[in-house]
């Protein structure tokens, strides 16, 4: 993780940034796994050479393996496609947004924040929750159907409500009110909406003029309005970000390949701890205990040892702040803001 010394944002929240930026490496880390070994490849069986053909001569091959019954294969090869490339696009917007907030640029950072949360992760819960009727709409180019801002709450509230549904760790997710989730992004008259953040700044970058007094404030804030802003964004933001990385795994186990328990323990216990930690009072010494100090393993990719921490080590110190250490036995650095994929080993 990069030296924190020299940033704009407040000593007090660097912990908070590091863990921003852990969550995003880890949806990467999952993004990256999806484009090797030829993982986005999709086999299609064809019934007959004929059948072959055809597809081959074809002008729109998705609209002819749904014309001619090959629907799993044309729905995967669909919905592989749009999971990578509109997860692609969230995690450059997530990214610029929050080497924005290191600059000092609050109400740029809150701006990209937009695409990523309003629009790419609304699309990621609907593919998740609605596959079948997502698929078609994507398949039949209906753009008009599909658009963000033609989606009224009603049917937000409800993808979220079907995505939700399909998480892992329900003893979490079965908790949350679906409501709150959509009026931390889109209620514009919620006191902790982004949705009115969003608004406001969208105000600020595209009519080049003030409309209110509270706009001219929120871009020459006094130092007290700018700390207000940026725990603001920690508060939402990294909410937003676990709530992706579970999304983002489940449909990588739809599109890409079942993972085994094995690995989505490990990964769960390291992920959520961090989590959890930083909104709660979790401690390391009760959840890493026992049996559950084999969560605190770490494969080195060169030598593919592993390297087993202590919670009171250096190591164990590092891990917590975003960073990673180095193998005892060829010296190389150990990344630890990544999914690790124990099938990969």
């Amino acid at each position: 993780m990069k030296n924190r010394n020299h940033l704009e944002v407040p000593e007090k929240y660097w912990a908070k940034q590091n863990l921003c930026w852990y969550f995003h490496e880890i949806i990467v880390s999952i993004l990256d796994n999806c484009i090797t070994n030829n993982k986005m490849e999709t086999e299609v069986v064809f019934k007959s050479e004929e059948d072959a053909e055809k597809f081959q001569k074809s002008d729109d091959k998705i609209l002819w393996l749904y014309k001619n019954r090959y629907i799993e294969e044309a729905k995967n090869l669909v919905g592989k496609n749009f999971f990578n490339a509109i997860l692609r696009e969230m995690c450059e917007f997530i990214c610029e947004s929050i080497n924005a907030l290191e600059k000092g640029k609050i109400s740029v950072a809150l701006s990209l924040q937009r695409k990523a949360f309003g629009d790419n992760l609304l699309y990621l819960e609907w593919l998740l929750g609605e596959e079948e009727k997502f698929l078609q709409l994507v398949a039949n180019k209906r753009f008009d159907k599909y658009a963000v801002e033609n989606i009224s709450t009603r049917s937000k509230i409800d993808i979220m409500r079907d995505a939700i549904k399909k998480l892992d760790n329900q003893a979490f997710f079965s908790e949350i009110n679906v409501q709150t989730y959509y009026d931390m992004r889109y209620h514009i008259n919620s006191d902790y909406s982004l949705q009115r953040i969003w608004d406001k700044v969208n105000i600020l970058s595209t009519d080049g003029h003030f409309k209110k007094s509270t706009e001219l404030n929120f871009v020459f804030s006094d130092e007290d309005n700018k700390i207000e802003y940026i725990d603001y964004y920690y508060k939402k933001v990294l909410i937003l970000l676990y709530y992706t990385y579970n999304v983002v795994i489940k449909l990588y186990e739809r599109f890409i390949r079942k993972l085994s328990q094995s690995t989505k323990a490990y990964n769960y216990s390291l992920i959520s701890y961090k989590f959890t930690k930083e909104f709660g009072n979790t401690k390391s010494e009760s959840i890493f205990k026992g049996e559950l100090s084999v969560f605190l393993s770490f494969i080195c990719d060169n030598c593919k040892s592993i390297k087993q921490i202590d919670v009171n080590s250096e190591d164990f110190h590092n891990f917590e702040n975003g960073s990673g250490f180095y193998c005892d036995k060829c010296g190389e650095y150990i990344n630890t803001s990544r999914y690790i994929f124990l099938e990969d080993y």
